[in-house]
């Protein structure tokens, strides 16, 4: 969940500011992120015009790497941790990920 709201989610997010912000291909661009037991899903969307295609997906690639290979500093990291405490008010406090074992047992 961190992750997704450091790469994608909203417009402090580093796609939009890369690809809307700095680039000026498109509008909008997002991440989304779920996990479930049998299924995790990973998505990242946006509409862009056709001669930046390419040039757009080369950078949602090198956004992909990034947030991967460099770590996220402490103060982004930190208050996207808190909004995700804040948005599971009712748990609160961020759920860990959930561990399957390789029949899909679930181990935590």
């Amino acid at each position: 969940m961190v992750m997704n709201r450091v790469l994608g989610e909203g417009s402090a997010a580093r796609l939009f500011r890369n690809i809307r912000e700095d680039k000026g291909y498109n509008y909008g661009v997002y991440s989304n992120f779920s996990a479930q037991k049998y299924l995790n899903h990973f998505g990242a969307s946006s509409s862009v015009r056709t001669e930046v295609t390419g040039p757009a997906l080369e950078e949602f690639l090198n956004e992909f790497r990034a947030i991967r290979e460099i770590p996220v500093p402490r103060e982004p990291a930190t208050h996207r941790r808190r909004r995700c405490r804040e948005d599971n008010r009712g748990a609160g406090q961020v759920r860990p990920a959930r561990k399957y074992d390789a029949e899909g047992n679930r181990m935590n």
